[in-house]
């Protein structure tokens, strides 16, 4: 593969903003800070956020046109 057709082509004139880059990490922070009042172990936490990201992961595939 070159390096062309990894990236992903966007029409011109549209960027992502900045709010689009920090949304996830307030929602990390904000689970994070709950896991931590209700006393949820955080290894239980991230292993279930390691499986949920693989799922959705593997759901987006087709859209992105990487399967058949």
């Amino acid at each position: 593969m070159t390096k062309s057709e990894i990236q992903e082509t966007k029409e011109p004139g549209t960027k992502d903003a900045f709010w689009h880059y920090i949304n996830p990490v307030c929602l990390a922070v904000g689970l994070v800070g709950m896991a931590m009042h209700f006393e949820v172990d955080l290894f239980d936490l991230g292993m279930y956020g390691l499986g949920l990201w693989g799922v959705t992961g593997a759901l987006g595939l087709p859209k992105k046109g990487a399967t058949k």
